[in-house]
């Protein structure tokens, strides 16, 4: 029987606790590094569970500096999908040329129509290694669909990977 973990207690209580270095990397807030990269992202990963309480990951933006900043806390995108709901959200943002990711994680606070605004709780830059790991095994097929079309469920493993 699985046991769905619901908490960050939950969570450190299995695998421990971040070690301190890597709790001091991540900022509360949008710094002037956070701002720059936000401006020159043309695409992000957005994780975000669905008015059903699935988690879903899904690529937006399309444009260069398509996040909106709204604040050191907030900021907003375009999400085309109608199904995100309030709550947990995860992001991270890419520059063409570069391995590090800009990672953000808060709330998904409000819709208005399309425009999803995100509460930031924190924010940092990790190696490009955990996205490249997530997603080795999974197949993107979106020739001909705009970018914002474009979505990878994640709720199902990957198929097993062909050495």
């Amino acid at each position: 029987m699985l046991h769905r973990l619901t908490t960050v207690d939950e969570v450190e209580a299995l695998v421990g606790r971040p070690p301190a270095a890597v709790m001091l990397k991540q900022v509360g807030a949008l710094d002037a590094g956070c701002r720059t990269v936000l401006a020159h992202s043309p695409v992000a990963a957005f994780g975000y569970r669905d008015t059903g309480g699935t988690s879903r990951t899904t690529f937006v933006g399309g444009v260069t500096g398509f996040a909106r900043v709204h604040s050191p806390t907030r900021l907003s995108f375009a999400l085309h999908a109608a199904d995100a709901a309030p709550g947990p959200a995860s992001m991270f943002f890419l520059l063409p040329g570069v391995g590090e990711v800009l990672r953000v994680n808060g709330t998904v606070t409000s819709r208005q129509g399309a425009r999803t605004t995100v509460a930031i709780r924190q924010a940092y830059v990790h190696c490009a290694q955990a996205p490249q790991q997530r997603a080795a095994g999974y197949t993107l097929t979106c020739v001909g669909q705009p970018l914002s079309e474009v979505t990878i469920d994640l709720a199902e493993p990957p198929p097993p990977r062909i050495p």
